[in-house]
């Protein structure tokens, strides 16, 4: 099992409607509204760095009002 950290920029009023649509997903473990140069961050889980990233381009970028994502795999140590 691999994880990322996924920054989202947002539509200012689709906010709330990306957070409903994470919830719904169960490769999002958590994930939080932010201030900043991002509105959202969320950590995410797969089998793989490919899996995060097709999850990444398949269903979280694509949501309506998501304008950015740039994520940050985990290294672990």
């Amino acid at each position: 099992m691999v994880r990322a950290y996924v920054l989202l920029e947002v539509a200012q009023s689709k906010t709330q409607k990306v957070l409903n649509e994470l919830t719904k997903m169960g490769f999002v473990k958590q994930f939080d509204a932010i201030t900043g140069n991002y509105d959202i961050i969320a950590h995410i889980e797969g089998l793989d760095q490919n899996d995060l990233g097709k999850m990444v381009a398949t269903q979280i970028a694509p949501l309506d009002g998501v304008e950015r994502t740039v994520t940050y795999p985990v290294i672990e140590f």
